[in-house]
């Protein structure tokens, strides 16, 4: 397996600094105070000019639909909550809260249910909160809803009172905040001079899988998933662990797989962004980086277009040979089944991030070469049975091995940016 490694964890982040809202707005603020109150204007800036060679985001992936604001006051403790539609590049101005000093957490286009944790969670907790989500809740209808953002790091802030009789928020009041989306992005597309093993159709598909079911609500150097795992490595084979209670529900499988498109080499963010699929996915910050539990891209070739049967041998898994009719094993052998000739290779990221999936960061797989015959399914078979091995070719709790046989491959780590990369002054 073929990596490139471009830029680990540099994340192109989405700025924010501020003008004018509509009128679709939810705000609880608490009551006025001796302080006074404070209006308080959140703007957003996003040039308008790109460069093509580091276009490599689109439009819709950087659109500001909604604007949250979570508003903490230090001495009191009480609470202002707004959140407000925007027309992208817009503003949001004259959040009214009372005067002094602030806590302040910004996020974007944040479904119901993560804005409703958050403002439970209370200030303290919000940063560690643990979200039980779905990749479409993260991502849900790009084009009308954006995609899910939060600011890693909290505003502090001592608001002054508005003066009586003016709709004009003072200057100390005008805030700027920055925001890194909630989800990777993972493309894939093959050479457009791709070799196929001979016997193999020309056509591949892709999906993800072992995608996280719960993140925190900013990037942590820990993952909520792992408290306990299932399986280890012993060496020779997966090895329940005593105590586990980590398991495939922390997962989401359910993704339909999409078809690799052909991109040529060299090609800019441009060419991959029109013409190659791709999945939005929450981060997974799994340490140890262990077959079972890190995210990974599954791709599927088929070989030719009906049902087969492989004998492997039983220690090794080793193909021995291919028959057309369903054949008895031995008893050093094991017989697997490729329903009408679908096999399947995983792809994980590359070892220079742990194998992780960071929140923010684009992932572009390229397929170069399928050599040889891959796994005859992509399904776990997730078992407490000590002495069944639940997958034999990707055997849970085994440490990712980079090296595939099977399918060469080119993963690079990208910044996740739309416009040109140059430093862009906020609140201007």
């Amino acid at each position: 397996m073929n990596f490139k490694y471009v830029s680990m964890m540099a994340c192109a982040a989405l700025m924010a600094g501020f003008t004018s809202c509509s009128n679709d707005s939810d705000v609880e603020a608490p009551a006025p105070s001796e302080k006074g109150t404070a209006t308080v204007d959140i703007k957003l800036n996003i040039p308008s000019t790109r460069g093509s060679s580091n276009y490599i985001g689109t439009s819709e992936e950087s659109a500001i639909k909604e604007i949250s604001v979570w508003i903490y006051d230090v001495k009191d403790g009480s609470t202002t909550v707004s959140h407000k539609k925007v027309a992208n590049g817009a503003s949001v101005t004259g959040i009214e809260t009372t005067a002094g000093e602030k806590v302040i957490y910004v996020g974007a286009n944040l479904p119901a249910t993560i804005k409703g944790n958050i403002t439970s969670a209370g200030k303290d907790l919000i940063t560690s909160y643990v979200h039980n989500i779905t990749m479409t809740d993260l991502a849900n209808d790009v084009a009308n809803n954006g995609i899910a953002m939060f600011a890693q790091t909290s505003l502090s802030a001592n608001l002054v009172a508005t003066p009586e009789g003016t709709t004009t928020t003072p200057n100390a009041n005008k805030l700027t905040v920055k925001v890194e989306r909630m989800v990777a992005k993972i493309a894939v597309a093959q050479k457009t001079d791709i070799v196929f093993a001979t016997g193999f159709e020309t056509t591949l598909d892709f999906t993800v899988k072992q995608t996280n079911r719960y993140i925190f609500t900013t990037k942590q150097e820990t993952d909520p998933n792992y408290n306990g795992y299932l399986y280890s490595w012993n060496g020779t084979k997966s090895v329940i662990e005593a105590g586990a209670t980590y398991g495939p529900e922390q997962f989401e499988n359910s993704q339909n797989y999409l078809a690799v498109k052909a991109v040529a080499d060299g090609a800019d963010g441009d060419a991959w962004s029109a013409n190659v699929n791709s999945f939005y996915v929450p981060e997974n910050m799994e340490v140890l980086g262990r077959m079972g539990s890190n995210t990974y891209v599954s791709i599927r070739a088929r070989y030719g277009t009906t049902t087969f049967w492989t004998i492997n041998d039983a220690t090794t898994n080793a193909l021995k040979s291919i028959e057309t009719s369903k054949p008895t094993a031995a008893a050093d052998e094991v017989v697997y089944e490729y329903k009408d000739g679908y096999c399947y290779y995983r792809v994980y990221p590359i070892k220079e991030t742990g194998y992780n999936v960071h929140r923010n960061d684009y992932y572009r797989v390229k397929i170069n070469e399928i050599k040889g015959l891959g796994a005859p399914n992509d399904e776990t078979e997730y078992t407490e049975d000590p002495d069944k091995e639940p997958d034999p070719f990707y055997p849970p709790g085994k440490p990712i091995d980079e090296t595939n046989a099977l399918v060469d491959v080119t993963v690079e780590v990208m910044n996740w940016v739309l416009f040109d990369e140059e430093e862009h002054v906020l609140g201007e």
